[in-house]
């Protein structure tokens, strides 16, 4: 058995005759455009042998990909976790797909085609509301091997205990030791040492929860995964180095080899185009490569310079947007009372091209163009162009999106994480 990474937590699993894709991200941008691979992938979706079955964690497009998911032939059976709304089951549809298969949780299924594989899906741990409604991992036992991929998923000990009482030997496991969003990095209410200080905490949790997986899983073989991307777009260098993931795995591995108490697991980090033996548990092709600054500095400042071209093209003012707003405003409302998430709290949007600012208070159906903040009362506030505002508006981008792609930036006092704002603003749309 032959697993090849390709790119983030895209990897080939070829067995027999047969090739299983994870998580398709390949060709182009993703994550609102904000996204590239890094390591920059290897291969493209036209140059890697066809997939008999690809298996998606969830929608977000770095696991899913426009472009990649686009050069799939649309009659490749997929196989997906049977999550609430199923938005991922909406958008393959949509894309042409038709073989998709929902698996329930902790069912194992034996799919037609593949007498000799087992697969089974799990939930989120982490119990945020969105995660909880989209995130999904996967174990496939093929043979006599168990993979089991949490890719974005994070590890708790209950879900390891689960895992290792129904398959006691494992033989590789993917464990994430990194993430991504907007924060620290877009947040002007923290300054550079702040942002710093809190990319040092959330890492070393991280690596905490990697190494707590590899003590209860007792892996064959664990691979760091996740956080295998970089940030495109007009933002400085420091922005690349203010995320929540390593650049290099290798400080991953040497915290569970310091930290650790399984010392029996080979630790192996991939990077696209390196391939792993299972059965003989080693790397045949490629090797890991450590970025010095200087080459992340070229890198990051290549894609400093590649432009997001958005879907809307907008000059000046418009007259009509504080009608949109109100529009936008209505809908989240209308899923503020469906969710019973009702409270007192200020949102502020801010059109960076046209200077407006829209102050928008969660506790009541209203919102108004103001000149300045109300800092007395809890608030966030959002600052992006007209542009990106306009593809939020209309459907073209999803917030969350957004977020992740370093498309917005924030701005919120206290400086805590008030999910239920978070949550709310995914449903500010036409």
């Amino acid at each position: 058995m032959k697993i090849i990474h390709r790119a983030n937590t895209c990897f080939s699993i070829f067995f027999g005759d047969k090739h299983l894709l994870t998580d398709p991200w390949l060709d182009g941008p993703a994550v609102a455009q904000g996204w590239t691979p890094f390591p920059p992938a290897k291969s493209k979706i036209k140059d890697i042998p066809k997939p008999d079955l690809v298996y998606i964690s969830h929608i977000h497009d770095d696991h899913c990909e426009a472009k990649t998911i686009d050069g799939i032939d649309k009659e490749t059976p997929i196989i997906c976790m049977n999550l609430g709304p199923n938005f991922l089951n909406k958008m393959l549809l949509k894309q042409g797909f038709r073989n998709i298969n929902l698996l329930n949780e902790k069912e194992p299924i034996k799919l037609e085609g593949f007498p000799e594989m087992f697969v089974e899906v799990f939930g989120s741990s982490r119990g945020h509301l969105t995660s909880n409604i989209l995130d999904s991992g996967v174990i496939f036992k093929i043979g006599k091997k168990v993979i089991v991929n949490f890719n974005d998923n994070h590890p708790t000990k209950d879900q390891c205990n689960y895992i290792k009482e129904n398959y006691r030997s494992i033989d590789l496991a993917f464990i994430p030791c990194g993430g991504g969003s907007g924060y620290p990095a877009m947040y002007e209410n923290l300054d550079l040492k702040e942002k710093q200080e809190i990319v040092s905490e959330t890492m070393l949790k991280f690596d905490q929860m990697f190494s707590h997986a590899v003590d209860l899983l007792e892996p064959n073989i664990a691979v760091p995964v996740a956080g295998g991307f970089a940030i495109r777009g007009k933002h400085p260098i420091e922005v690349n180095r203010l995320q929540i993931r390593h650049i290099d795995e290798n400080k991953t591995i040497n915290f569970h080899k310091k930290n650790g108490s399984y010392k029996n697991s080979k630790l192996i980090a991939m990077q696209p185009g390196m391939e792993l033996d299972l059965n003989n548990e080693k790397i045949i092709k490629g090797k890991y490569k450590v970025w010095t600054e200087k080459e992340q500095d070229k890198f990051f400042e290549k894609i400093s310079k590649e432009k997001i071209n958005t879907r809307i093209k907008s000059k000046g003012k418009i007259p009509g947007l504080f009608n949109l707003i109100k529009v936008a405003r209505n809908n989240m409302w209308e899923g503020q009372n469906r969710n019973n998430m009702i409270f007192d709290y200020n949102l502020y949007i801010e059109n960076s091209t046209s200077k407006e600012i829209f102050e928008i208070p969660t506790n009541k159906n209203e919102v108004n163009e103001v000149d300045k903040l109300n800092k007395q009362k809890p608030f966030l506030k959002l600052k992006l162009d007209q542009d990106t505002l306009l593809e939020w508006l209309l459907g073209y981008e999803d917030f969350n999106m957004l977020d992740s792609g370093h498309r917005i930036s924030f701005l919120r006092k206290p400086n805590d994480y008030k999910v239920e704002a978070y949550f709310i603003l995914s449903l500010f749309r036409l």
